[in-house]
């Protein structure tokens, strides 16, 4: 399984709950696009997947900050002990990092200590907590314990479509940054305008082109305003600044 982390979203109060919900509804058209059988359950301040297959993709949906292969068990010391045992392999220095999302069982400060002399008892490892080759990470959520090797950086930024559509004029290759901002901060998009291979942005969200429509958003930067009221997220960047 899956634990989904998100950050921008966990700061919007009484409205949070619709930023998880169209952050859900992205998460569940990238894997059904990539033919992912899963389930889903919303947690606060986590989402969890559950699917046999390789979700990684997740890591192209706006508003995710880090995604974790994980392994779930019960929120007991001595279970938590033996299965960090099994994220082991060939490493020779590690380090223990929990974080306690409900205030269960120890500190989070004890439970290292705890289950990192288990680890050199059983194993022999040197501990290092900085220069170490494995970072062995446990959540505590509810009665739940979730043991993971690594976190897959997201995107961060806002889900696509929760703050309305706008249209982006395609000119160049910088339209195409444009519009990858707009996304990022909460905008689905249709695009007009020169016909662009636009393929590269496909992965984030599902993007039409139209012949007409009365665009919002263009590739201006400092050298080049035009006259108009647009959105222009280009304005503050310096060339090869944004890749997408």
């Amino acid at each position: 399984m899956y634990v989904v982390r998100y950050s921008e979203i966990g700061l919007k109060g009484k409205n949070r709950i619709s930023f998880e919900k169209k952050l859900i509804e992205n998460i569940k058209w990238c894997l059904d696009k990539n033919s992912i059988k899963h389930k889903i359950k919303r947690l606060r301040n986590r989402i969890l997947i559950y699917s046999e297959q390789d979700c990684s993709c997740l890591k192209n949906i706006f508003g995710i900050s880090s995604i974790s292969k994980a392994v779930e068990i019960k929120a007991d010391l001595d279970d938590i002990k033996k299965e960090s045992l099994n994220l082991v392999f060939k490493e020779k220095s590690f380090r223990v990092s929990c974080q306690r999302l409900d205030k269960i069982l120890k500190t989070s400060r004890e439970i290292n200590k705890e289950v990192g002399a288990y680890i050199v008892e059983k194993k022999r490892l040197k501990v290092d907590l900085k220069n170490y080759e494995l970072n062995i990470g446990i959540e505590l959520i509810k009665d739940k314990a979730y043991l993971f090797k690594e976190k897959i950086r997201g995107l961060d930024g806002l889900p696509v479509g929760i703050e309305g559509e706008v249209c982006v004029l395609l000119e160049n290759k910088d339209s195409l940054k444009s519009a990858y901002l707009m996304m990022k901060r909460g905008c689905s998009i249709k695009l007009t305008g020169k016909k662009i291979n636009f393929d590269s942005l496909k992965k984030y969200s599902e993007i039409n082109f139209v012949e007409n429509c009365e665009f919002d958003v263009v590739n201006d930067t400092l050298d080049s305003i035009r006259e108009g009221s647009y959105f222009r997220p280009l304005i503050g960047y310096k060339e090869k600044e944004i890749k997408v």
